[in-house]
């Protein structure tokens, strides 16, 4: 009997410890190690993911540590176990170490390179003379005129996609999300605005004064903005679509989209190596659409916008058959469903 009672004692005596210690400290599993990363270098607003061992769980003693002045605790997290951490990268921090605590133990350094926003591959269009509008469309593109772009300029080698335009922007319009996508149901007043908050995160002046509906260019800026309708027609080449006398080589349309929108860069590019500019998603233009303008237009950088009337998109889009993706096709609608955006500033 007296051998039973001392094994119950034994018993309730190990679990009363374990309970103990529960509440004061972790199990013994060893000191946190941090053994690789998702990637190394990345941007505010990015999701990271850190693979290890030893890393705990979601409690108010486990946190990570960034350059050991910024704690992110475990509760904010996306994901913490034992081997992952999942988080997102927090706004106005830099390039830095990496830590994770967990109880009173602490891991190695993990350091991370991280930028304000993901890089923006740019292809440069040195000024030149092209031949804009064509016979052989609709009304409104003729005539053919000669046109001189005097400056050089950036332009976005992809049209924009859904991660850039959520992290400046949060929030997301687009009817297909995807994050490598390019946004698509941005009205144009939207464009205008997002190139302005793009040009504050990069410090750059912002090109456009915005007052309610007012919309002023500021020529001189050098901060992010639209084309043009002739910067865009320039930048689209030379061929009866952007790249390609093929349509099916250079566009997702409505013959091959499925009526959604597909990842950036998947087709051919056109000669100036960008992609998309026919189909995908229609791309706005700073200019406002006037059915006989070419009769009367400027012959070097030509221009047209007023405060009403609807604004021009080129380059066709998902939603398009063949006669939108045209180059030199000029669209007015204002319904924005399969229009989105890319972007152009003056070289330095």
């Amino acid at each position: 009997m007296k051998s039973i009672i001392y094994i119950l004692y034994i018993f309730i005596s190990s679990l009363l410890f374990v309970s103990c210690n529960d509440d004061n400290n972790p199990l013994e599993t060893g000191k946190p190690t941090i053994q690789s990363v998702s990637k190394n270098q990345t941007f505010w607003g990015d999701t990271i993911t850190l693979y290890g061992k030893n890393f705990g769980e979601q409690n108010q003693y486990s946190y990570l540590v960034y350059n050991d002045e910024l704690i992110i605790p475990s509760f904010d997290c996306i994901k913490w176990n034992q081997i992952i951490i999942k988080f997102i990268i927090p706004k106005n921090i830099h390039s830095g170490k990496f830590k994770i605590v967990y109880y009173s133990d602490t891991s190695n350094h993990i350091y991370l390179t991280i930028k304000k926003r993901p890089d923006i591959e740019l292809i440069k269009i040195k000024a030149g003379n092209f031949i804009m509008g064509s016979s052989e469309g609709l009304p409104d593109e003729e005539p053919p005129h000669s046109v001189k772009i005097s400056k050089d300029f950036y332009i976005s080698k992809f049209e924009i996609t859904q991660l850039l335009w959520q992290l400046i922007m949060n929030y997301n319009p687009s009817l297909t999300k995807e994050p490598n996508h390019p946004v698509h149901n941005i009205k144009w007043l939207e464009a205008i605005m997002f190139c302005n908050e793009l040009s504050k995160r990069d410090g750059l002046e912002q090109s456009y004064e915005i007052i309610d509906s007012l919309v002023i260019w500021k020529p001189n800026a050098k901060g992010w903005r639209l084309p043009t309708e002739a910067e865009w027609e320039f930048a689209s080449g030379k061929y009866l679509y952007a790249g390609s006398n093929d349509a099916n080589e250079v566009a997702w349309f409505s013959s091959n989209s499925a009526y959604h929108t597909h990842p950036i860069g998947k087709n051919l590019p056109n000669e100036f190596g960008l992609y998309d500019m026919s189909g995908n998603v229609r791309e706005w233009c700073w200019d406002t659409y006037k059915p006989d303008y070419y009769k009367s237009s400027d012959s070097i950088d030509p221009s047209f916008h007023q405060t009403n009337g609807p604004k021009v998109s080129r380059g066709g889009g998902f939603c398009d058959g063949t006669n939108n993706l045209r180059r030199t096709a000029r669209i007015y609608t204002e319904n924005p469903i399969c229009t989105g955006l890319r972007i152009v500033r003056y070289a330095e």
